[in-house]
């Protein structure tokens, strides 16, 4: 997508934290720029969460790119370009609603993605969720923005699998392609998932230190919850204001960052952390071993009745 009007086609990314969008220019011989974070008109960075994933689009029909964008707390945002042509003057981030509510994805971890999926001309809404499930929002003709229709389930949620069995895991991302040419739009979906080996067998001796290092984790836990609590206590008296009452995103950012570099600068936080690390890696060789993995699922679309069918 051509995001700054220069008739080249740039990269957009989000980032994990604190979640700030960036754009990669494309330069004249065909190389990327520096990433620049985006700002909005009034110079500040455009804050909606962590693990934002940002698709660009004129969303309202103004003859600009605007932006919607996924968080980790599985919101849909619009950041709407108010420029009307090729530059970029963004305006403060809003959340997309259906019938008054809050779009949100399970179990967070939310991407966004518009495209004309039931081919009727209107921007249509995919909202993959944290959970794996994919929706669809059919957009509703009209002036500007498109209202959205109740979410249809493209993509159910996985069922647990069997031992040894690989099924579709979490963390949906999602693109939509014509992939086999047919003239139907199909599904690309990649997942974060972990296939679980069986329990290995352990000696008497091996089951009593497993269970006497499952006592001490959960010593090592309660005293974390307890710093992390008291660093928490010690920086809500610098702001002033308990963490839950901080208003705006800015003064949560801000808590976010003072907070964690407190954390950084504790001595017995440190510790903790390092030995709940070493209890970690001494309990794992005693439990199941997990092999992590991300595969990409494709749901090829029956060309008639536009329903995913799916594949592996």
């Amino acid at each position: 997508m051509d995001l700054n009007g220069d008739g080249r086609k740039d990269i957009l990314t989000g980032s994990y934290t604190p979640g700030d969008l960036y754009l990669f220019a494309r330069k004249e011989d065909g190389s990327f720029a520096k990433g620049e974070i985006l700002k909005d008109k009034d110079g500040k960075n455009i804050a909606v969460g962590r693990a934002t994933t940002p698709y660009a689009v004129d969303w309202d029909g103004d003859g600009d790119l605007d932006l919607l964008v996924g968080d980790i707390q599985g919101y849909a945002w619009l950041v709407a370009n108010e420029s009307g042509g090729a530059e970029l003057k963004f305006a403060a981030p809003t959340k997309l609603q259906h019938d008054g509510k809050d779009i949100k994805a399970d179990h967070g971890d939310s991407q966004v993605v518009i495209v004309d999926w039931n081919g009727d001309g209107t921007h249509d809404l995919l909202l993959a969720h944290g959970s794996g499930a994919v929706s669809l929002y059919a957009g509703i003709a009209g002036k500007g923005a498109p209202k959205l229709s109740a979410p249809v389930t493209l993509v159910e949620k996985p069922g647990a699998a069997k031992e040894g069995e690989v099924l579709p895991g979490s963390r949906a991302k999602v693109c939509v392609s014509d992939v086999d040419g047919d003239g139907a739009l199909d599904l690309l979906l990649g997942d974060f998932g972990y296939i679980m080996h069986p329990q290995p067998e352990l000696t008497e001796a091996e089951q009593k230190e497993y269970a006497e290092l499952q006592e001490k984790q959960k010593e090592t836990t309660a005293k974390f919850s307890e710093v992390i609590s008291r660093v928490q206590k010690a920086v809500e008296k610098e702001f002033g204001k308990e963490r839950k009452d901080l208003a705006t995103k800015e003064e949560q950012q801000k808590f976010a960052e003072a907070f964690s570099k407190a954390l950084r600068a504790d001595e017995e936080y440190l510790a903790v952390s390092k030995e709940n690390s070493e209890l970690y890696q001494k309990m794992a060789k005693y439990q199941p071993k997990r092999e992590y993995r991300g595969n990409v699922w494709l749901y090829k679309a029956k060309k008639a009745e536009k329903e995913p069918a799916t594949g592996n």
